[in-house]
């Protein structure tokens, strides 16, 4: 497969792991030739393909919203999407799926959520 190929195939694996584990109105950010343009703050902007650099989509868990990473092989940097949810509602989960595997060998979803809590970042996987 090319990168673009697997992506898409690790993508369909992560929707059909989602639906199976409720979750609704998933959105994929479409990755195009063209940018997003982000404002910051009234000085600095930046032109972004997923979402603010960090996420290839939304979905919902239980009236949640839910932002979702999904990689091939590997999971998404835990230091960025932990920094990104401390200022968010407590309601807002950050989803990192982790699509493995290869087509001779079969493909496994893995995941982690992380959501605030009022000690901290919490890190759970859902079964």
């Amino acid at each position: 497969m090319n990168p673009r190929q697997r992506m898409r195939y690790s993508n369909i694996k992560a929707k059909d792991w989602m639906l199976k584990h409720d979750f609704t109105d998933i959105w994929f950010k479409r990755h195009g030739k063209w940018h997003d343009k982000i404002y910051k703050n009234k000085l600095e902007s930046y032109s972004a393909l997923d979402l603010w650099n960090l996420f290839d989509g939304l979905a919902w868990l239980k009236s949640r919203p839910v932002y979702f990473q999904i990689k091939t092989n590997g999971w998404a940097n835990k230091i960025k999407l932990e920094s990104w949810i401390i200022d968010k509602s407590p309601d807002v989960l950050v989803l990192s799926v982790n699509v493995k595997g290869s087509d001779k060998h079969g493909w496994e979803v893995f995941n982690r959520v992380h959501e605030r809590s009022k000690d901290g970042i919490l890190e759970r996987s859902l079964k």
